[in-house]
């Protein structure tokens, strides 16, 4: 039984598995536009601390689900070009705040598009930490994570393939364009690879896509000649 994972360039070897709960307050983003909350309703009570004991797993897992195609619509946002910078930690945790904006909201057509490069210019203890936990330094409002929470959209901050731009080039009213969420968890797996799927498709069932990450040793960049040789 395999459920069709949306992980938006995070390879499927997983160390770490997040899932996310994301609020926007009194804003909704759709299309790079803000509008107030009272255009949408006051459906705006999101997901709650999610609890990853193993009874939180779905008794009947259907043969296959992908967030893209419920019932016909695409609750996901389109993938993106990372180019040749080591990015791809930006592109998956915006992504999954994006989808989970649609979801949450039963929106697919809102396509909300996040700034990669606030992540990367504005938050540089992300990449100083390798990538394992942007959530917690997007919520952060020290210092370390801009003194705010949340991700500018693309239109104020957009990708410029450098991890040296300075977060001094984001536009001038960044505040105003500035998406927050409310809570975040991860979840480490252990060594029962069933018991592991089995959780991985329910909190993907559950709350939406999720982000992965994987530790690439010294031999990585020689994956396929060791492997298939």
């Amino acid at each position: 039984m395999k459920i069709k994972l949306i992980l938006w360039g995070i390879i499927l070897i997983l160390l770490f598995t997040n899932v996310f709960q994301v609020s926007i307050g009194s804003k909704i983003l759709s299309n790079d536009t803000i509008y107030d909350k009272e255009l949408f309703g006051e459906s705006f009570q999101y997901f709650s601390s999610i609890n990853f004991e193993n009874n939180s797993v779905i008794d009947d897992l259907p043969d296959s689900f992908c967030w893209n195609n419920v019932d016909g619509k695409d609750y996901t946002t389109s993938a993106k070009d990372q180019g040749s910078i080591g990015s791809c930690w930006a592109f998956a945790a915006n992504a999954v705040i994006e989808s989970v904006i649609e979801i949450r909201e039963g929106r697919p057509d809102l396509n909300p598009d996040l700034s990669e490069q606030y992540l990367i210019s504005c938050l540089p203890i992300i990449q100083e930490e390798f990538n394992v936990r942007p959530f917690y330094w997007i919520m952060d409002c020290s210092e370390d994570g801009n003194n705010c929470n949340g991700v500018v959209t693309e239109s104020c901050f957009p990708y410029q393939e450098n991890l040296d731009v300075p977060c001094s080039d984001k536009c001038s009213d960044w505040e105003n364009y500035l998406i927050p969420i409310t809570n975040f968890t991860y979840w480490i797996p252990d060594r029962s690879p069933k018991e592991n799927d089995e959780i991985i498709k329910s909190l993907i069932l559950e709350s939406g896509p999720v982000t992965s990450l994987m530790e690439a040793t010294f031999l990585w960049p020689s994956w396929g000649k060791i492997i298939h040789n």
